[in-house]
């Protein structure tokens, strides 16, 4: 009997050892999983579950410029996670922007000679200061620039296949737009977010739009936002262009507006609520007949030539005056537009502060001035003006010089 007690107690002892141990090593298991899964978790704080290094962006600040001529060198600088660049960053030779997405703001931003599709890693970009965009031939828009609001230079040139500025969805001020040498750029749509050309509440003289040899481009109009004061816009040689819209949101320019050989040009009535400009410059535009500026008052130049169809002033009957006076300054410069027969239109014309020239010292067409009897008048009697010399110099085709101008009311129609 003490025999089978013995052995019973045996049984369990053993039976309690095997679950003991058996719990031990469960628990044990346990542990190691939870251990493994924190070890696990702590491999990639990166991790955004879609399995792609996000980076973080932890806010630092690079104040040395920066010039980077390979995708690798991209890659390896990117790491760093930079938010600002407070001197230039130059990329070159580069393929993708992507490793960028941290950068909020570049003091002075360029790309060149790069084989980028896109711009897509920029998203974060708010502001840069100067942004050259050059020669990078594969990119079709703007796509990547959606965030962007503020630049002070905004250069885009020389990119192939450039079609239109799709992705400038935030785009709002800039001082300086230059947009030249673009051949498949057709029109500027993407562009309606710009509504100032001044970075700061008073006007700066460098705030220029600049739109230049861009072969194919037909339309600007998607530029009708901007408002307020203009310093120059300067529009040549892109012989396609025909579709301004109106800036009826433009009260001034503070320099001057350029038109030069715009071929396919016919008429150009833009700007319908400027009132005073320091220039309007029109030449060699082969065949634009007409130009208007119903509420322009006051100007300090006006040059009219090397234009065959020019044949009308009547889009400049509310000017009164050229107020800029210097002893070497022609404030009216009307030559070589061989369609212009009359000056109709410049009948309120009653003062200029410089010099008059009109066909001076040519073959002249004009068989008509008499709508410049006011300026004439109020010229005589005022006499010229000893600081600014001021003068009058007109040729028609009957009569000329000094003769005109003292029996003009009997000279001044060929007729």
């Amino acid at each position: 009997m003490k025999k089978i007690i013995l052995l019973l107690l045996t049984v369990g002892m053993l039976v309690q050892c095997s679950t003991s141990d058996n719990g031990g090593n469960q628990n044990q298991q346990e542990q190691n999983d939870t251990n493994n899964e924190e070890e696990e978790e702590e491999e990639d704080p990166t991790d955004d579950g879609s399995g792609q290094n996000t980076g973080l962006c932890d806010g630092g600040t690079i104040t040395t410029p920066v010039n980077i001529n390979s995708q690798q060198e991209l890659e390896d600088w990117a790491a760093n996670n930079y938010t600002r660049a407070e001197d230039g960053l130059s990329l070159f030779q580069v393929t993708d922007l992507s490793p960028l997405s941290c950068l909020e703001y570049v003091a002075q931003l360029t790309i060149v000679s790069s084989q980028i599709t896109d711009l897509n890693g920029l998203e974060s970009l708010t502001e840069v200061g100067n942004f050259f965009l050059d020669d990078c031939d594969n990119l079709t828009n703007l796509e990547g620039l959606n965030n962007l609001s503020m630049v002070e230079k905004f250069w885009i040139i020389r990119n192939d296949n450039l079609e239109n500025l799709q992705g400038l969805d935030s785009f709002e001020n800039v001082t300086e737009l230059f947009i030249t040498r673009n051949p498949s750029l057709q029109t500027l749509n993407g562009i309606e977010s710009l509504t100032s050309l001044n970075l700061d509440p008073a006007p700066v003289a460098e705030a220029v739009v600049r739109i230049e040899e861009n072969e194919v481009l037909t339309d600007i109009s998607a530029l009708n936002n901007i408002q307020g004061v203009f310093s120059s816009l300067d529009l040549g040689s892109c012989p396609n262009l025909t579709n301004f819209g109106v800036f009826d949101k433009v009260t001034s320019f503070d320099q001057s507006i350029y038109i030069s050989n715009m071929a396919g040009l016919t008429s150009f009535d833009a700007f319908p609520n400027v009132e005073s400009a320091f220039g309007i410059l029109i030449t060699i535009n082969e065949n634009l007949q007409s130009v208007n500026f119903p509420s322009l008052t006051e100007l300090g130049l006006l040059r009219i030539s090397n234009n065959d169809s020019f044949s009308t002033m009547e889009g400049f009957a509310a000017l009164t005056q050229f107020t800029f006076g210097s002893d070497t300054f022609t404030s009216i410069d009307i030559s070589s537009n061989p369609s212009l027969l009359t000056l109709d239109g410049l009948e309120n014309l009653a003062f200029n502060a410089s010099k008059v020239k009109i066909n001076a010292g040519e073959f002249s067409p004009l068989t008509n001035v008499c709508a410049l009897q006011l300026l004439v008048d109020n010229y005589i009697l005022n006499g010229e003006d000893p600081v600014n010399q001021n003068s009058i110099e007109i040729r028609t085709e009957c009569s000329a010089g000094e003769d005109l101008i003292n029996d003009f009311a009997n000279l001044c129609d060929c007729n």
